[in-house]
């Protein structure tokens, strides 16, 4: 072989070993993009639980979570001012919204006004009373078409977030250097239209904390309203006339639980029949989990 043809032969073989290499770094990419995601819904998944776990609705539209402190990073208390939107899942339901605000986004929001476009949140139905609203507000990011920041809910949700939203345009107007970082978080059980509720975050960044600071779920109820979270259905509570159904009722929770609800076990669980408000009338709660 001349040695034209061995040049040529090593050249070929280098570029394949380059190309098998190139190929199997993305390969390897992938494979940990895939985990870090499978690891990363699941960390989401199990903080979900257990907020849920904290915050069964009790009749307040406000549930406070992990003593009201905030679980934010150090790197997510970065010195840059941002806002991000979580993509919308498989179903067309929004996830999640994070923004680190100053004074300077506050005051840019309020001078461009109030511009959202008319975009429909998964749940939402026409002539329901549901709001078309956001997970954060438009006057804290100046955000006004972004489908990823969408949730509709209930009127009393949105006075109730709003007036948190409120506290935190306040303490950035009296405190003009400072930052808010925000996270809000949907909660949707199962593969419902309709969120059970929105999980907010907030603290102020340069005082630690001392301006602001809380960690709440607001649930998404309405006073006089029966809502079905499956599709966003909703009517009023004189309107439904309860019929009797088969519940599995739990004397050491005090719970009532539907029938095929994970959360069932013991010998102090019993099969009754009775109604929604015959259970909760006897001292019995509703389990948050199966929400029956």
């Amino acid at each position: 072989m001349n040695r034209k043809k061995l040049k040529r032969r090593r050249r070929i073989i280098r570029n394949r070993i380059i190309l098998f290499a190139v190929i199997a770094a993305l390969i390897l990419l992938i494979v940990v993009m895939a985990v870090r995601a499978i690891s990363q819904s699941e960390n989401d998944r199990q903080t979900q639980n257990a907020i849920r776990s904290q915050t069964e609705y009790q009749g307040n539209i406000r549930s406070v979570v992990n003593d009201n402190i905030p679980n934010f990073t150090d790197d997510e208390k970065t010195d840059k001012t941002y806002v991000r939107f979580g993509k919308t899942d498989s179903k067309g339901r929004c996830t999640k919204a994070e923004a680190r605000i100053s004074y300077e986004t506050v005051t840019k929001a309020e001078r461009a006004g109030d511009k959202r476009k008319d975009i429909i949140p998964s749940g939402w139905r026409s002539g329901s009373g549901l709001q078309k609203g956001q997970l954060i507000s438009w006057p804290l990011t100046g955000e006004t078409s972004e489908v990823g920041n969408r949730v509709a809910v209930t009127k009393a949700l949105e006075e109730a977030k709003n007036s948190y939203e409120k506290k935190i345009s306040d303490y950035l107007r009296d405190h003009a250097g400072n930052h808010v970082i925000v996270r809000v978080t949907a909660d949707f059980q199962g593969s419902n239209q309709l969120a059970s509720g929105i999980h907010m975050e907030a603290m102020s960044v340069e005082d630690e904390g001392k301006g602001i600071s809380f960690n709440l779920y607001f649930h998404n109820v309405q006073p006089g309203k029966k809502i079905v979270y499956s599709t966003g259905a909703v009517t009023n509570e004189d309107q439904v006339k309860e019929k009797k159904k088969e519940y599995v009722v739990d004397s050491n929770t005090n719970k009532f639980h539907k029938e095929d609800c994970p959360e069932v076990s013991g010998s102090s669980a019993k099969t009754v029949t009775a109604t929604r408000s015959e259970l909760i009338k006897q001292g019995y709660s509703p389990c948050g989990e199966c929400e029956p």
